[in-house]
């Protein structure tokens, strides 16, 4: 039951504007910050995978993702 109302709500969230990152893999930069937290420390220039993807409304972060360096 859970799941199928998670379903819906992201369905309706999405036509309402709210758009999901596609990320998977990238080099670290400090303005990442921005759109991920970070499992542990990492550097500029490091490679990182995505955890979580971050969530954007209306050209703004509206829930950051989560990333841990590779």
């Amino acid at each position: 039951l859970y799941k199928s109302k998670t379903k819906e709500l992201f369905k309706s969230l999405k036509f309402l504007g709210l758009k999901k990152s596609d990320e998977t893999f990238d080099k670290w930069s400090n303005d990442k910050f921005e759109y991920y937290q970070v499992e542990s420390d990492i550097e500029e220039g490091q490679s990182y995978e995505v955890i979580a993807p971050y969530w954007m409304y209306d050209g703004e972060v509206f829930e950051r993702g989560l990333v841990r360096p590779k």
